[in-house]
């Protein structure tokens, strides 16, 4: 006897062939009762995702924030030999009713209820509670505008053309001002988006480079400033080109009136003196 769950798996055309060549008979068990059924269920399994789930917050609290597989073989055979050990097996059995058999330990977990069922509602009690709702569009405040309109006309038993036009302006009246209250959602909310995305402008423009990052705006400022007085100064003078550190600047000699020999000065030419 082999007793299994219902799932979809295990119902085969190859697995019946196998029990009925090796003469065992499969028991399936109702369907969503495995934790009322199953010792593995009620007890052990339990139990060790209980100490399993324990080894692994101490893990956490290590600092280890991913178990990989080799801290799972580490960890689970730790907890399966807590978890199953022959007492916890033997309640196990005992709370599914098998050892020793005791079939009200599984039924008296069983709430079973008949109950009448109700019988469906009729279509006026439909239309007067669809009546008495609050319409949330257009297409409700129709309806229910045209379900009056027949009720009023059932009750008076002759089709009233006043009500009948009064009910119609009032429908065309509910349109226009949910047209209106659309639009209107509309614009608030294009607003707000506008709005919000001009904050976010605003912000940006406060906010400074840090040093890290780059310059102040003080900085920058002084940078710009003398690059301005850097251009007025080149379209002003026109810039000497520089000479070398090593040369140096050679004055140039008077050169005598009188005699034409560089160095004379005036007063001291000979040619001068004699005359």
């Amino acid at each position: 006897m082999l007793i299994l769950d219902g799932h979809g798996s295990h119902l085969t055309a190859e697995f019946d062939y196998t029990c009925t060549e090796n003469n065992i008979i499969p028991i399936c068990m109702p369907p969503h009762s495995s934790h009322l059924l199953q010792p593995l269920d009620v007890g052990c399994f339990a139990v060790l995702k209980q100490y399993y789930g324990q080894l692994v917050e101490q893990q956490i609290r290590l600092g280890f924030n991913y178990i990989d597989k080799i801290d799972f073989l580490t960890a689970f055979p730790r907890a399966r030999t807590v978890a199953y050990k022959a007492q916890t097996i033997q309640n196990s059995f005992a709370a599914t009713g098998l050892v020793p058999f005791n079939p009200d330990r599984v039924l008296q977990h069983l709430n079973v209820q008949l109950k009448t069922p109700t019988p469906p509602p009729s279509r006026s009690s439909n239309t007067a509670s669809s009546c008495l709702q609050t319409p949330q569009n257009i297409r409700q405040f129709v309806r229910q505008s045209t379900t009056i309109n027949k009720r009023i006309n059932e009750r008076t038993g002759n089709p009233n053309q006043e009500i009948n036009q009064a009910v119609i302006r009032l429908s065309k009246a509910y349109e226009i001002l949910a047209n209106d209250v659309l639009l209107t959602r509309k614009e608030n909310y294009d607003l707000r988006a506008a709005n919000e995305k001009e904050k976010q402008k605003r912000q940006k423009s406060k906010k400074q480079i840090s040093i890290e990052q780059g310059i102040t705006r003080e900085e920058a400022q002084a940078l710009v400033q003398g690059q301005v007085e850097a251009s007025q100064a080149v379209t002003t003078t026109p810039a000497e080109p520089e000479l070398p550190a090593s040369q140096a600047v050679i004055r140039r000699q008077f050169r005598c009136s009188g005699c034409g020999v560089e160095g004379h000065r005036i007063n001291r030419c000979p040619s001068r003196a004699s005359s």
